[in-house]
């Protein structure tokens, strides 16, 4: 991996470190040697545990990112999961009414274009991606209230 893939790989590593193992970062080799990790056959243990939720992490992103695009609901399920883990929870909290209409816009229109040029999966790929955003919308509704006009925003 390079650039940012390597940035998001070493999050993740970050990540299974100080969470999965239930540490926080600045107390990580104190608790594992209190623990009893200091020894080779727990060294090793623990590597193999690392990678084993590497791997788990691995196999997730893959079905994370990759389309379904011949099972509407599970396609839509799907993509809303992957683009809330692409843009994050604070990418939606700051839409406004007005800008969640216009991505929705945006992607109804990839979905038409597709079509017309009779590329039907990446036709069906864009309406799944439309009814994503379309529950993320609901999603962020429902959690944070209607979102804010312009207006409101200042």
């Amino acid at each position: 991996m390079i650039g940012a893939d390597m940035d998001e790989r070493n999050k993740v590593d970050q990540y299974i470190i100080t969470h999965a193992l239930g540490k926080h970062e600045g107390d990580l080799f104190d608790a594992l040697y209190d623990d009893g990790w200091d020894t080779p056959e727990a060294i090793t243990e623990y590597k193999t545990q690392i990678e084993t939720l590497k791997g788990n992490i691995e196999r997730l992103e893959i079905l994370l990112n990759t389309p379904e695009t011949k099972d509407f609901i599970v396609g839509v399920k799907n993509e809303a999961g992957h683009q809330r883990w692409r843009w994050g929870d604070d990418h939606d909290m700051r839409k406004t009414a007005g800008e969640w209409f216009w991505t929705l816009g945006f992607l109804a229109q990839k979905a038409m274009v597709a079509a017309e040029a009779g590329d039907v999966e990446k036709a069906k790929h864009h309406t799944i991606s439309s009814g994503a955003l379309m529950a993320n919308w609901h999603r962020h509704i429902c959690h944070c209230g209607p979102p804010k006009s312009e207006k409101e925003k200042a």
